[in-house]
């Protein structure tokens, strides 16, 4: 998605400009969030700029507020679905980026979170990391075509390895090599990327966890 930032970014501002509050605008806050997280790479937290641009489309999402004094209006019911019937696309964005507001640690009021009704929404979310994710990128040094994943990827599971399981490391013997049965997050995922999808890096930060086929 990096390479295609420029275009993203492009068109969701053009969204944006609009200050309408319908679900297309609530799409072009989720893409250009996750383009400013991956454009500010691994320590985006830390690098002001993108933490600002980060910040900046939470509280257009969470506060209705474009900047510079301009104030949308609330997403309506029938984006957010609080009367019992939520749509899809607003559940998984609110979600996403109420997990990027934490991180980022940005100062900005959820609790209407756009909603016309005042409900108060939910914000608890189960971690789920990038662990068997369907575009996991594998870092491999040799042996390995561009990608390459293990087969039945989409299976695998966070656990402990077992005794004798064979761990990922940088250069993998064997021609064709043999594919190890647990994976370290470095060799599949990135902290940038998994910041980008809302989710953990791998299996967390636990040195014990892996990604590996199941027991």
């Amino acid at each position: 998605m990096v390479g295609n930032c420029a275009e993203v970014l492009a068109r969701s501002g053009k969204i944006l400009d609009r200050k309408n509050n319908d679900v297309e605008d609530a799409i072009a806050v989720y893409y250009s969030a996750a383009c400013h997280i991956l454009l500010g790479g691994e320590n985006w937290v830390q690098n002001q700029d993108s933490k600002f641009k980060v910040c900046s489309m939470l509280k257009t999402f969470f506060e209705r507020d474009y900047g510079f004094g301009n104030i949308g209006q609330p997403y309506p019911e029938g984006v957010t679905g609080t009367l019992g019937n939520e749509k899809p696309d607003y559940e998984k964005i609110r979600k996403y980026l109420t997990i990027i507001k934490d991180k980022a640690q940005c100062n900005i009021d959820i609790t209407g979170a756009g909603v016309t009704d005042g409900a108060s929404l939910d914000t608890t979310s189960p971690v789920t990391g990038t662990c068997g994710h369907k575009d996991a990128n594998f870092q491999i040094a040799t042996n390995y075509p561009a990608g390459w994943q293990p087969n039945n990827w989409n299976t695998y599971v966070c656990r402990t390895p077992t005794g004798g399981a064979l761990l990922s490391s940088s250069n993998l013997p064997g021609s064709p090599p043999t594919t190890p049965q647990c994976w370290s997050r470095g060799m599949y995922s990135t902290q940038a990327w998994a910041d980008s999808l809302g989710l953990e890096h791998g299996c967390g930060s636990s040195a014990i966890m892996y990604c590996c086929l199941p027991e």
